[in-house]
């Protein structure tokens, strides 16, 4: 049962029709791992942690620098030069101390990454380079775990859901290729607020059961027309990471 304290503070969540007060201990006991404390990870992580989800793993090896600073709003001058998953993790549990935030601040590898994601209900993967991003698809499809997947360059960006054994992952939709040569992209400071917020929309929507998963959906975003654009994508039958899976 909801403490008082808990009943007061998500009053107005627990009003939804969806959520309600069952929705809401249900949050309490499920346990997220959001991959990535940057643009997408900040806001994403913010909003997960402000619905009372019980549980949230925050995995990032980097630190906050001056460049960060434009687009990851929840970190300022006194930040830099820290480890972004112990100081996004010490300010979310001083805005919501009913929840646990455990920082993780390991590089996420072909080797550790099972272990990470074992008992986590659902991933996030909120991260801004293709191998991890290969790397967290292949653990999850093989976990059986979901994951809400986000990107961002310049004005625009995208979301899915991954769905193992339910839909196509995310080597489905996007081939593995020889990885080109690392160049920083450009970002505009609001659309990873944009895109990370679905990311937590489309989490809270798995971790409840309610409405319909972004799985076998992608969505585009452009803010400068303002235009969402939704593609139906399919399963490749002979994806090596996900073939044998729902059969």
């Amino acid at each position: 049962m909801l403490s008082p304290e808990e009943k007061e503070r998500y009053a107005r969540q627990i009003l939804v029709p969806e959520i309600g007060e069952v929705g809401q201990e249900i949050l309490s006991a499920k346990r997220v791992l959001v991959v990535g404390a940057g643009g997408l990870g900040t806001p994403c992580t913010s909003y997960l942690a402000g619905a009372g989800v019980g549980h949230i793993g925050l995995l990032d090896s980097d630190e906050v620098s001056l460049s960060n600073l434009p687009r990851q709003i929840m970190y300022d001058m006194n930040d830099l030069g820290k480890r972004k998953a112990d100081v996004l993790s010490r300010k979310l549990s001083a805005a919501n101390p009913l929840i646990r935030i455990e920082p993780i601040t390991e590089k996420l590898t072909e080797e550790n990454v099972h272990s990470i994601v074992r008992g986590f209900d659902v991933v996030a993967s909120c991260v801004d380079n293709l191998e991890t991003r290969y790397i967290l698809n292949e653990a999850c499809v093989r976990a059986g775990i979901p994951m809400v997947e986000g990107a961002v360059y310049g004005f625009t960006g995208l979301v899915t859901v991954i769905l193992p054994g339910r839909g196509p992952c995310y080597e489905c939709i996007f081939p593995k290729r020889p990885q080109l040569e690392k160049k920083p992209v450009g970002v505009a400071g609001p659309s990873p607020g944009v895109i990370g917020s679905i990311q937590a929309a489309e989490t809270l929507k798995l971790l409840l059961g309610k409405g319909q998963p972004l799985a076998g959906r992608l969505v585009l975003i452009d803010l400068l027309t303002a235009s969402f654009q939704t593609i139906v994508v399919a399963k490749n039958p002979e994806c090596r990471v996900c073939r044998n899976m729902g059969r």
